[in-house]
């Protein structure tokens, strides 16, 4: 399996579905950082919840994980998302 190690990993639409386990195998595939992105801040927050006990749950892993929201239809939040994540 590849490795993702040292990487930092964006997932849109990563709180739920096929996103998130995007997200998840970006963790298990040893992320540096993985964040999700959502529309509504409710979203973010279990998404990042569920990801953060996945973790726990799996101390060898260095991932660490973030939310943000973000609304994708709006290029300037696009922009913005981008430039705050660095």
């Amino acid at each position: 399996m590849g490795t993702l190690e040292g990487k930092t990993v964006v997932v849109v639409g990563g709180t739920s579905g096929i996103g998130f386990s995007v997200a998840n195998g970006a963790l298990l595939s040893r992320a540096a950082r993985v964040i999700v992105a959502s529309s509504a801040q409710a979203r973010v927050e279990n998404g990042v919840a569920r990801l953060r006990e996945a973790l726990s749950e799996k101390p060898d892993l260095p991932g660490k994980v973030d939310g943000l929201v973000l609304d994708a239809k709006d290029l300037h939040a696009i922009e913005a998302f981008i430039v705050g994540i660095g």
